[in-house]
């Protein structure tokens, strides 16, 4: 693989034939870890990895955010953000000291699935926020309790459950 990824772009097989591929061909790889590519591999293809755990979970909401801009008004983005950087400020370290998943789960997936529930909800195909003209703040914050129950409560096991409330 190290062959085609050079200048050349010689793609060599196992059976010993070699192949030049066009100018015009580009490979892109999508790779889940990087357990078993060589430093060459990863300094020939550029990629960037980053481990999970060093990166954190508000990164996630940061980038959510910049990609509501034009889609949830600014004061109401501006108060989703706020509250669900400080409820998953406070409960994820509660979930994993003091309560059991049904199945394990990482951080990052927890706030994904929160932010992707609040995207549909708030979506303006689905309700647009704009034209609600009775507590527009009440219902944004409901349908942000309801996306953070379900994300980060849903897969908790019935005895973590009264903690979690």
């Amino acid at each position: 693989m190290n062959t085609v990824l050079d200048d050349n772009k010689m793609l060599c097989l196992a059976n010993g034939q070699r192949i030049k591929m066009p100018e015009t061909c580009t490979m892109m790889f999508e790779v889940q870890d990087l357990r078993v590519a060589s430093p060459a591999t990863v300094s020939r293809c550029g990629m960037v990895y980053l481990e999970p755990i060093h990166l954190g979970w508000e990164p996630l909401i940061d980038t959510w955010k910049e990609n509501m801009v034009d889609v949830i008004p600014a004061n109401h983005l501006e108060t989703i953000i706020k509250h669900v950087k400080t409820v998953f400020g406070k409960l994820l370290p509660v979930i994993r000291e003091e309560c059991k998943e049904i199945v394990e789960s990482a951080n990052v997936n927890l706030v994904q699935s929160c932010l992707n529930l609040i995207q549909s909800f708030l979506n303006p195909e689905v309700l647009d926020i704009k034209k609600i003209t009775i507590y527009p703040e009440k219902v944004v914050l409901t349908y942000l309790v309801f996306s953070l129950i379900w994300s980060i409560g849903a897969n908790l096991h019935d005895n973590s459950r009264k903690i979690f409330s």
